[in-house]
């Protein structure tokens, strides 16, 4: 099975949370190929400089979260191919274009998406019906 992960997945598999067993069950899941726009990464490094700016980590600990973004199996595809379609969709549903290249991907791909954000979720679910997996309600698929 395809799945585009946001960054807030990435992110709650790196960095403790209360939903980080779903992320990193996701994530390691067998047989799973799992994809997400490059912005992705950025999206995830610049969660984890907010963290280390409002105290919750250290610069050392968050460098050594880097390290396991970094080290994630996910496949980064250009955020550049998914503009076209990304555009259109912020427009259509009056939603930010970076949240959009993901749902993009998710369309491109014929893949699911995962996100622990609401907003996305709410998106995703409009444009993608059943293929949207939110941390927060299901099961890792």
């Amino acid at each position: 099975m395809r799945l585009v992960l946001d960054a807030s997945v990435l992110v709650n598999a790196v960095v403790p949370q209360p939903l980080s067993h779903h992320a990193e069950a996701l994530i390691a899941r067998p047989g799973q190929h799992l994809i997400a726009p490059d912005l992705c990464r950025i999206e995830a490094l610049n969660a984890l400089w907010r963290y280390t700016h409002a105290g919750v980590l250290t610069p050392d600990e968050a460098l050594a979260r880097y390290s396991l973004v970094a080290a994630a199996p996910i496949e980064y595809v250009d955020s550049r191919l998914l503009e076209p379609l990304a555009f259109e969709l912020a427009l259509a549903h009056g939603h930010p274009v970076y949240d959009c290249l993901y749902v993009a991907l998710a369309l491109a791909e014929d893949a699911g998406l995962a996100t622990a954000d609401d907003r996305l979720c709410a998106l995703g679910g409009r444009v993608l019906g059943d293929e949207v997996h939110h941390l927060r309600s299901t099961p890792p698929p």
